[in-house]
């Protein structure tokens, strides 16, 4: 489901998420009796992948904690290279089929994309100068595609309501990342929003306050910076920082109003790398293209929300 508070806690998915959440799994986990068969499987899947990943790098005397890293972004690396459909087949044959899983086409696209983590922490020297050398291949996703930076590599999304689509970088310590969020929901779903005569202002004060909350006990301060252009959307932006455990944050909010959809856009990342990251990212952001009319040109400036 899309909740507006996910987006404040995106850092503990990008970091702690990877290093610990997937990877602390074991292979013979147990997992509820009441999970959904389906949800077994690929928590079966994934812990499997982690785990067959790690005992292979160890032969090769990788630091376990690189090796860690490397795994569990791997496997999202995998799983984000193939539509649902395409994962389950895979899923299909590795319970029930004789004819090898890694014989579908998907497969193999899934561990070429894997070969991204192969440089994972070591983007750190990044120029903002050279935003555009940093984008990688138009990349397509359920709701739009975009450009992302090098080593950008997929988090787990969530649906509902809404959508959110999630993508990080982590920093040579292997603990922060750089942070870039994409979200979709109805714009209904937030309770007064009807008969707003500013919207994409009204939408971007909502926004703030779970962030707000969030870092309220870490000098917390946002500021209104100018208007984005994307395509044919403007975007209303908000500038905000904090500081936590003595590291200063620095993030940009992104909202706007389509028809009867809220787009909601957030970048993150620690000082000093964020001077060189948040301009990249937004250079990335700059290419997104939303599915509409015209999305299957690569060119396409059309961002209109079907």
């Amino acid at each position: 489901m899309f909740r507006p508070h996910a987006f404040s806690h995106l850092p503990q998915l990008c970091a702690s998420a990877l290093l610990v959440v997937l990877a602390t799994s074991s292979a013979g986990a147990e997992v509820p009796a009441e999970a959904d068969k389906a949800m077994q499987r690929e928590a079966n899947f994934k812990a499997g992948f982690v785990n067959g990943c790690m005992k292979s790098r160890d032969r090769r005397g990788v630091d376990e904690r690189y090796t860690r890293a490397f795994c569990v972004c791997a496997m999202l690396q995998f799983r984000a290279a193939m539509s649902e459909a395409e994962f389950q087949q895979i899923l299909d044959r590795l319970s029930n089929s004789a004819q090898p899983a890694y014989e579908l086409p998907q497969f193999g696209r899934g561990v070429f994309a894997g070969l991204e983590c192969e440089n994972l922490g070591s983007y750190d020297a990044a120029s903002p100068d050279h935003a555009e050398m940093e984008l990688r291949p138009r990349r397509r996703f359920d709701e739009f595609s975009i450009r992302l930076p090098r080593g950008f590599v997929s988090a787990p999304h969530s649906d509902g309501p809404g959508r959110t689509q999630n993508f990080f970088r982590l920093h040579a310590d292997l603990e922060s990342a750089s942070a870039l969020s994409f979200g979709v929901a109805p714009a209904a779903i937030f309770p007064g929003s009807q008969h707003i005569a500013d919207a994409p202002d009204w939408y971007l004060s909502v926004m703030l306050e779970p962030l707000k909350r969030r870092w309220q006990k870490s000098n917390w301060a946002h500021r209104r910076i100018p208007d984005r252009a994307i395509g044919s959307l403007t975007f209303k932006v908000a500038e905000w920082t904090a500081s936590d455990a003595g590291a200063e944050h620095i993030g940009l909010l992104y909202v706007t109003v389509i028809r009867d959809q809220l787009i909601i856009i957030t970048m993150r990342d620690v000082k000093p790398h964020a001077v060189a990251t948040l301009p990249l990212m937004e250079s990335s952001v700059k290419t997104l293209i939303f599915h509409g009319a015209d999305h299957d040109g690569a060119d396409s400036r059309d961002s209109r929300m079907e």
